[in-house]
């Protein structure tokens, strides 16, 4: 396997506009774990319709919309998110 190849990850996401050049994830819902992923390296991106507790960054317990991710694997690894 390459580097480059795609890894596809269960995220929890924190933020994510359209209008942003990055979205915000993590892979166990809590805020202090949470990374920026620019767009132009996500492959793929789609919610599940399910959702995880976690929290924000104020420590409050919330709802997290949970997606499937498609990055390579060099930055899934980069950003401790396998």
């Amino acid at each position: 396997m390459s580097r480059n190849d795609p890894t596809e990850l269960l995220v929890a996401v924190h933020f994510d506009r359209p209008d942003r050049p990055s979205m915000v994830v993590s892979i166990d819902g809590e805020s202090k774990h949470a990374r920026y992923i620019p767009r132009s390296l996500i492959q793929s991106f789609h919610l599940t319709g399910q959702t995880t507790q976690g929290t924000d960054r104020n420590g409050q317990t919330v709802r997290i919309s949970l997606g499937n991710l498609v990055i390579p694997e060099w930055l899934a690894t980069r950003e401790e998110l396998v």
